[in-house]
């Protein structure tokens, strides 16, 4: 070998065979599991997991070369004697099973890798992982697992449905002289002023003219609800009586079920389907990046009665209106305001009146009946507001406690960074 040197060559013999190599005591010892079995000084943490599971932890490590130990147990079923189908016609069958469990321990890791030669073991129970192994080892160990095991952040996502009374406007944005008329979306900064969308900004305060707007009565809020959803995507509940399945989805309804439609049947009467009058608002945070900015989808459905219908043998039931929004993926700055809007009803109701019996007499009847038209329009609009709930619990300086001793602040310090 001519200009390589003998620590470069003696790698690369070592690394070509598949084989380790470790120094120790000023000898090499060379063989297949080498790192996992001649120690320098062994070390052993017990680390607490917060925001994963001690079992997803253990198997990053053992990605990364460390030899990983679970315990699992595994069921059997056995049955001993003749069963219905093997026993012979007309006599009697005898059979019985038994259940068994057997605890093993399962050890699995990488060949290669940075934490060749580091021994871990979990506890489901307390979410805890124990690492043993040389301290240099262990401690490239514990910053893979203080970056996988970071706070989600979470978010305060609130949500104000508004429906608008048009009246002989065309859309509420457009008399204020805003270019939402064809249903543009805008963001509105925490000034508040208009930042961007779809269109020219005109001049105007949009927050200041809607806020006039509901106080004068020709804008109703439908529902203000604030969700708190997680940036993670990780298990919440069991998405049916609590919670949502996953923790970055939130779910709201507000209403009144009503009958909208029924099936006669004879012998069992009327079977009635129902659903909501109100509004129902679901929402799911995609993520959050460096920068502040959030990710977000989410669909307000708003629904009313718009008319009956009656079915035969079973009466009247309701005729409903929806309006649904959904806004897909949209990436909007901590703190700022989305306002979506365009989503306009047009309704045409004609009230007839009359007397009992009277109003019906033909060409006569019409002196005891009156008729009145109300032509109507409304604009659903949606403001959405997230906010990023910042986690300080670790500084001390946010609970007035004030510490004298350089030991205890260097401690503190210590374990905040």
């Amino acid at each position: 070998m001519k200009n390589v040197s003998f620590r470069r060559a003696f790698n690369a013999i070592i690394i070509a065979s598949g084989l380790q190599a470790k120094i120790y005591n000023n000898v090499i010892y060379v063989g297949p599991n080498v790192r996992n079995t001649v120690f320098t000084h062994r070390n052993t943490v017990v680390i607490q997991l917060n925001q994963i599971t001690a079992s997803s932890a253990a198997d990053y490590l053992a990605n990364l070369g460390a030899s990983v130990s679970k315990t699992f147990t595994v069921n059997t079923s056995v049955t001993e004697g003749a069963s219905q189908s093997q026993s012979i016609q007309g006599g009697a069958t005898s059979s019985t099973t038994t259940s068994q469990s057997e605890t093993k321990v399962k050890t699995y890791g990488a060949d290669i890798g940075p934490l060749v030669g580091l021994i871990a073991t979990t506890d489901e129970r307390l979410q805890t992982i124990t690492l043993v192994g040389e301290k240099n080892i262990i401690k490239l160990a514990k910053s893979y697992l203080k970056n996988l095991d970071k706070r989600q952040k979470q978010v305060a996502l609130n949500v104000r449905v508004l429906d608008v009374n048009l009246s002989d406007k065309d859309s509420f944005s457009q008399s204020w002289f805003l270019p939402f008329n064809n249903g543009s979306p805008y963001i509105i900064t925490q000034s508040p002023n208009l930042k961007g969308g779809i269109g020219s900004p005109q001049a105007g305060n949009f927050t200041s003219e809607l806020t006039a707007s509901i106080q004068k009565g020709s804008t109703k809020v439908l529902a203000n609800p604030t969700l708190i959803l997680n940036e993670s995507g990780g298990p919440a509940g069991d998405g049916s009586y609590i919670g949502r399945k996953f923790a970055n989805e939130g779910f709201v309804e507000v209403g009144d079920q009503v009958p909208v439609n029924a099936t006669f049947q004879e012998g069992s009467g009327c079977n009635f389907t129902y659903d909501l009058v109100g509004i129902k608002l679901g929402a799911k945070v995609l993520g959050i990046d460096e920068n502040r900015f959030i990710t977000f989808a989410m669909t307000p459905v708003v629904t009313g009665i718009s008319g009956t219908q009656t079915i035969s043998n079973c009466g009247e039931v309701n005729l409903l209106n929806t309006r649904r929004l959904d806004t897909g993926a949209v990436r909007i700055k901590n703190g700022e305001t989305l306002v979506l809007t365009g989503v306009i009803q047009d309704s045409d109701v004609e009230t007839l009146v009359k007397f009992p019996l009277l109003g019906d007499i033909p060409l006569v009847g019409s002196l005891f009946r009156s008729t009145s038209k109300e032509i109507g329009k409304r604009e659903l609009i949606v403001l959405v507001t997230p906010n990023i709930i910042d986690d300080v619990g670790n500084n001390f300086k946010n609970y007035d406690i004030k510490l004298k001793n350089k030991e205890t602040i260097d401690l503190i310090n210590s374990i905040n960074d």
